[in-house]
């Protein structure tokens, strides 16, 4: 008898839901001491400082006639967004809403919804005209028609409201045979109303975080983590553990802060290497302290696939451009000139095609004089040079960590008098161990013709996330191929931006012990994808 007015009235409970539907959701996710309040979208959903959210509370209601669970929201106020990170926003100026704020409210970003639901008639039943043909459709009863309109008067309004309109209605019908249906839907308001007064006293406790899980990548692709994190209390680190699948050993990156409560990472690139399965987790240190797990554990890991990509198709790996110079003294006791001034510039592309793991071209200038310690030291006059060169180099990986360099070298050697040159050539080798873009060890030779040649090995690390360091020694005898002498060198970089790096180098250098002096030098470096 009723099924067409209940169907109307699902249908109109729809669609006053669906006219409140916005274009981007979020829901509350902790509210701190009335101070801040979180919510679980950010700047990837178009939010910025200043936008501005609706922020809606959760109704739950059983349906009188049909029994089924009706979800619906209210209205509670509008807020400001204080601070945008990509995962998380923050809001601090809540004092206008109608409601404390409680985890588990929506906020609603874009179209706002409207205040008041679109009122359609839940119930039509015309009456007949005398000369009407066919069956006549009965009359509802005032009970079910006074129910329909007391729930459809709620729609977008607070429990209390909906309490008020359902006692009402009780009042007027108390011989309804939904009298007991009422009066439970009346108690499940209520129930939610005391729930929410207790959420609203209540101090947060714990962590809390948002993750968005990536399950798959392909090999040789660079990864960053990204994770927001909201603790009462300030936290020690967040870190990323991440390891390939079997392997008992687990590798520790510490995750850098990226504005308030956001922290990344970037995968570490040797697991992304080659096709397999990674296991990966973060976790929280806490003041005191405790570790406390964000996505998975070391006992129940996430998994990340790693897949294989055709050959050729890698991507590109990172580009690198650096300015040099360095002046380098054997004798600064000034027992005769043993020194060289060298300015270079060099470019160098991540190929990463098959084995061939990259290319470097580079340009530079050696000028200065020497000779043999004995004629120096006897007061001979020194020997100048000054060369200017040109190379061009690859460097092939025949494994993740192992990779295997060539430098070929021309160059041009003028006389003293300057009115005349000659065509000088020259090659380079070193063996690479470890991640070029981490820590590595460098060792090799460099030839060229009537300049001289150096032996070399190079450790370069990071002190920390900003700071570079390379620690190289080197035994050679340029500037103008006489005695071999060392240079022990260091090479701290600052990186005062995602793309610039400034560096400073200082030396030790001697062919003996009476015939030493120092090196010192500078450089820009500069760094892209």
């Amino acid at each position: 008898m009723y099924r067409r007015t209940l169907a109307l009235l699902l249908g109109a409970l729809a669609l006053g839901t669906s006219a409140r539907a916005a274009p981007v959701e979020g829901v509350v996710m902790q509210v701190f001491e009335s101070k801040e309040l979180f919510v679980n979208v950010g700047t990837g959903q178009g939010l910025k400082p200043g936008t501005v959210l609706s922020v809606y509370r959760r109704v739950v209601l059983t349906h009188p006639i049909t029994q089924k669970t009706i979800e619906d929201r209210f209205l509670i106020g509008r807020v400001k967004v204080a601070e945008a990170g990509a995962l998380l926003s923050i809001v601090r100026d809540f004092q206008g809403l109608k409601r404390p704020p409680v985890a588990g409210d929506y906020v609603v970003f874009g179209r706002v919804p409207r205040a008041e639901p679109q009122r359609t008639a839940a119930v039509d039943c015309p009456t007949p005209s005398p000369s009407a043909k066919g069956p006549v459709a009965p009359a509802v009863p005032a009970d079910v028609a006074d129910l329909d309109a007391a729930l459809r008067d709620g729609l977008g309004e607070s429990p209390e409201a909906r309490i008020r309109l359902l006692s009402e209605y009780r009042a007027a019908h108390p011989k309804s045979r939904f009298r007991v249906a009422v009066l439970k839907a009346i108690e499940m308001l209520e129930a939610q109303i005391d729930a929410a007064r207790s959420a609203e006293e209540s101090a947060p406790e714990g962590l809390i975080a948002r993750f968005d899980p990536v399950k798959a990548v392909e090999a040789q692709r660079s990864l960053v983590l990204a994770v927001a994190v909201i603790d009462v209390a300030p936290l020690a680190e967040v870190r990323l553990l991440a390891r390939r699948k079997g392997d008992p050993r687990w590798m520790t990156v510490k995750m850098a802060p990226v504005g308030v409560h956001h922290y990344s990472a970037p995968f570490p690139p040797r697991l992304l290497a080659e096709p397999g399965n990674l296991q990966y987790a973060i976790e929280a240190v806490q003041g005191d302290g405790a570790v406390r797990a964000i996505t998975g554990t070391l006992m129940q890991p996430r998994t990340l696939k790693v897949e294989k990509i055709p050959a050729g198709e890698a991507p590109a790996g990172p580009s690198h451009a650096q300015f040099v110079v360095r002046y380098v003294d054997f004798n600064a006791s000034g027992e005769g000139e043993d020194q060289y001034l060298q300015s270079e510039a060099r470019f160098r592309y991540g190929v990463q095609y098959k084995m061939l793991h990259s290319v470097e071209v580079g340009v530079g200038l050696i000028t200065g004089e020497g000779g043999t310690v004995a004629d120096l030291a006897a007061g001979l006059p020194s020997d100048p040079t000054s060369v200017g060169y040109a190379y061009a180099a690859m460097e092939f990986e025949f494994a993740p960590l192992f990779g295997v360099g060539v430098r070929l070298i021309g160059g041009n050697r003028r006389s003293e008098e300057g009115r005349a040159s000659s065509s000088k050539i020259g090659t380079q080798l070193h063996l690479r161990v470890g991640d070029d873009e981490a820590t590595f060890l460098v060792a090799g030779l460099s030839v060229v013709e009537s300049l001289g040649s150096r032996y070399f090995a190079e450790f370069h690390a990071h002190i920390t996330d900003k700071i570079p360091f390379t620690a190289a020694i080197e035994a050679t005898n340029l500037p103008v191929s006489d005695d071999y002498g060392a240079r022990g060198t260091g090479t701290v970089g600052w990186q005062a931006t995602d793309w610039l790096t400034v560096r400073g180098e200082l030396g030790l250098n001697a062919r003996t012990i009476k015939h030493y002096g120092y090196t010192v030098g500078g450089g820009l470096g500069f760094d892209w994808e």
